[in-house]
């Protein structure tokens, strides 16, 4: 059994961007979720962040993370926030975790605060020898990481055939996050996008990752 942590920007990344693989990584594995904004999006209904907690935390049972850690950092906030305090944030979650493989954020996204999570990750996991990491992968969310018009080079696919259900669940749950059809946030798309990758890949549905270093 290895530990595994995910370390995102907010609640609903993880559920969007690799749902099927953490259903599938949950069985075998001790999976901690860590999200550093509070889900109070700018712009949004006062209940919002409420109504983001309530679906991370029946997300969590259905997913079979192990434990959620949560920050307090606002959404779209994280660039008023000097980087020393959030590397020392993520920091001490590695060295309280002690995981052997972490997912984060894309580094390219268009969302700020995306970038900023996968840079402090990076800086966190660097491989030195006394580092429990040995993997690093990062994920993406449907639009944000697309929506670049550079490009993705994912290198890593996992097939998420018999979680999918699951993952939709979860998804669905975050109603003030789904957008209508053609978005990239429509359930219908995420579905599509889900067939996509898996027929490039070999399976029916799959999630892409990018692998960052992996030196076991």
């Amino acid at each position: 059994m290895k530990k595994i942590l995910i370390i995102a920007a907010h609640p609903d990344d993880a559920e969007f961007g690799m749902g099927g693989t953490i259903s599938k990584l949950s069985k075998d594995n001790n999976i901690t979720l860590c999200v550093l904004c509070r889900g109070n999006r700018p712009g949004s209904n006062l209940n919002v962040e409420n109504l983001r907690k309530n679906a991370l935390n029946e997300n969590i049972k259905s997913l079979g993370i192990t434990k959620l850690i949560q920050h307090v950092y606002d959404d779209v906030s994280l660039d008023k926030h000097s980087n020393l305090s959030i590397n020392s944030y993520i920091s001490s979650i590695i060295n309280q975790v002690q995981p052997n493989i972490v997912y984060t954020n894309y580094s390219n996204d268009i969302h700020i605060d995306h970038q900023i999570v996968s840079k402090s990750v990076r800086v966190a996991c660097r491989p030195r020898h006394n580092s429990p990491v040995t993997t690093l992968y990062e994920f993406s969310i449907p639009g944000s990481g697309e929506w670049n018009f550079q490009g993705i080079d994912y290198n890593t696919y996992v097939n998420i055939e018999k979680n999918i259900n699951v993952k939709y669940k979860c998804i669905n749950r975050y109603s003030t996050e789904l957008k209508q059809s053609p978005d990239p946030l429509s359930i219908e798309y995420i579905k599509y996008r889900d067939l996509y990758y898996g027929s490039i890949s070999g399976y029916r549905q799959a999630e892409p990752f990018i692998c960052i270093f992996n030196r076991v």
